[in-house]
């Protein structure tokens, strides 16, 4: 089965937070508790994404103080655990055909259309040769910014 979108190579590979705006509102948006919201608005996260295979990526988080994985497989509604807030999530993840990688996140059971509702993030490789990380929630658009490191 073919995956529609156009896949962007360069996305994958190991990438370094540097610089982050409005992640706290953000994260105030989708229900994250204060010192959650403080010490993820401050996190520089190392990301790693890899191809895993030709419907399946994983992309993984580092920080201080937590560790998560996730493998999102193209076009296809996925549910999964989101350890950190002790709840089940479900997402769609796919390729844009301008190449940047979409993933529309939800809670079980919160209904409507997962790419109408819920959270929208957005990974897509800048002129410079950074990665960007637009994540928005309803009205709410945070950014990270991450420095290709391998």
């Amino acid at each position: 089965m073919a995956v529609a979108g156009k896949e962007n190579s360069q996305l994958f590979g190991v990438w370094k937070a540097y610089k982050s705006e409005n992640m706290a509102a953000l994260m105030e948006k989708a229900g994250a508790p204060w010192m959650a919201r403080k010490m993820g608005a401050n996190a520089t996260p190392t990301v790693t994404m890899t191809r895993l295979d030709d419907r399946r990526i994983s992309i993984s988080s580092k920080t201080m103080m937590f560790n998560m994985e996730q493998v999102h497989e193209l076009d296809t509604l996925v549910q999964g655990d989101m350890a950190m807030a002790g709840k089940q999530v479900e997402y769609y993840t796919e390729w844009t055909d301008d190449g940047k990688l979409v993933v529309y996140q939800a809670d079980v059971g919160a209904g409507g259309d997962l790419k109408t509702t819920g959270m929208k993030t957005v990974r897509s490789l800048e002129p410079n040769g950074e990665m960007l990380v637009t994540v928005s929630m309803d009205n709410v658009v945070a950014y990270r910014w991450f420095k290709r490191q391998t």
